[in-house]
């Protein structure tokens, strides 16, 4: 996996139009410009580009920090529209992807790549479930939240479900982290977020960054405090 990694281009390697190209593939290009220092670094870390079929493409990594998996993001195939197709012969699903950047903030549970390398840049908390029938956190994944204990937020994929049926889904996460849990809660996107009432394009968290209008304000290097206070008035 390490070779065929490293045969792709890293994105300060391609001209700054094709970098711009690239990550506005992803989210707005403006989180980037904006985004700290260390999480650029995590961004880059995870994200190249595919020469020969002009794709992005996304490693996700064990807790150890070797690659599980190389994904190529696609658009359309014949009729189908698909977004991430994982290199033949590994296991993508096999661990979720975690990274705490402050102890003292929520942790928002995420699912799927696209929402991985949105919240790379973010600087929050969180947990990106390969899909949303992952269910065992394994001991390795666990050891990274034991002593402490923290708020968790899920950012659910609003796709087909209603929020009432994803409590349902995502009951095993709850009971797997409830060791390490302050609390817990569920968003409706829609409802939390004034300005996404009536877009039923928003589904998850990449979908909100896609439509924010926060990128234009002081708030994004903040966002997780943004994200807390929200999260706060929510559960009251």
């Amino acid at each position: 996996i390490l070779r065929i990694w490293n045969s792709y281009k890293k994105l300060d390697e391609v001209s700054e139009d094709k970098a711009i190209e690239l990550v506005n593939k992803l989210l707005p290009f403006e989180y980037y410009q904006r985004a700290r220092k260390e999480n650029k670094k995590a961004f880059l870390n995870a994200v190249r580009y595919d020469p020969r079929q002009d794709e992005v493409v996304v490693a996700t990594f064990t807790p150890a920090g070797e690659i599980l998996t190389i994904r190529h993001r696609r658009y359309k195939i014949k009729d189908t529209i698909i977004k991430w197709k994982s290199l033949k012969n590994t296991k993508a699903n096999y661990y979720s992807q975690i990274r705490i950047t402050d102890p003292q903030d929520p942790i928002f549970i995420i699912e799927g790549t696209h929402d991985y390398v949105t919240a790379l840049l973010l600087d929050i908390n969180f947990i990106a479930l390969p899909s949303k029938h992952y269910k065992t956190f394994k001991e390795e994944e666990l050891s990274i939240f034991k002593g402490k204990k923290f708020d968790f937020v899920i950012i659910p994929d609003l796709d087909e479900n209603t929020i009432k049926e994803l409590e349902v889904i995502y009951q095993p996460i709850f009971k797997g982290l409830e060791p390490f849990a302050k609390s817990f809660s569920l968003w409706d996107l829609r409802k939390i977020f004034y300005y996404l009432k009536g877009i039923e394009k928003v589904k998850d968290l990449s979908d909100l960054a896609a439509v924010s209008d926060m990128y234009d304000s002081i708030y994004l290097t903040t966002f997780h405090l943004i994200f807390e206070f929200i999260n706060t008035k929510y559960k009251e």
